[in-house]
This record gives structure tokens, sequence and C-alpha cells, in this order.
């Protein structure tokens, strides 16, 4: 199972088929500002993690990719692998509901962006 995290706090659980199950009404109006729906369908997430990852259309996507681990370019592979970190706000994606976002934040630089 794989939580979204708003910093410390796990908001939402991300099913095995990538939707979404927010936990509490204010986790939910957190992600859907209208208050309409506590639920995101696969599409809905993938269309989150699109606004948050790295782009398709970059031109040293390969290099990127190669960086990530992958051969091909997948929305939720790439935001496992990224944490789906966004300098925009605070939420991230995890495998552990007892990570912490500062311990993401370098984990990801260190794994993806820094060449060993």
């Amino acid at each position: 199972m794989k939580f979204l995290k708003w910093k410390d706090d796990v908001i939402a659980k991300i099913n095995s088929d990538f939707s979404v199950d927010f936990i509490d009404e204010k986790a939910s109006l957190l992600a859907n500002p209208d208050g309409r729906s506590a639920y995101w369908s696969a599409d809905r997430f993938a269309k989150f993690l699109d606004d948050r990852i790295i782009s398709r259309q970059r031109r040293d996507i390969e290099k990127i990719l190669f960086c990530c681990g992958l051969s091909s370019y997948d929305t939720f592979k790439i935001a496992e692998r990224t944490k789906a970190i966004n300098a925009k706000d605070l939420l991230w994606v995890t495998d552990n509901e007892n990570d912490l976002f500062n311990d993401a934040i370098s984990d990801v630089f260190e794994s993806v962006f820094i060449k060993k």
C-alpha cells in the first residue's frame, strides 16, 4: 500500500489500482477544494501526478528516465521514484506511512539527481 501525505501526516491511502481514498473530510478538502469527493479514480490521480512530475516533453527526458532507472515514461513509476515531491506544496507519495518529508526530499535528490 502507498500513502499520500501532507508533510508528515497521512491524508490518503493509494490503492493497488492507483485509486485514492482520503482519510478524513479535512484531507479530502485539501485535495478537492470543492469538497465533493473523498475519492480519486486512478485517472484523476494520474492527472494530479502529471502536474507534479517531470514532463514527458522535456528534451532530456531519456536521460532523466535513465537516472530514475526507467526505460519508458510511466507516470506512476516516476511518481514512485521521485515520491511526487513538488516545490509548490507539501504533498508527496510514500510506501511507508512512517517516512518523514525532510528525509524523503534528501533521499529523492540523492538517488535521482546525484550521480555516483
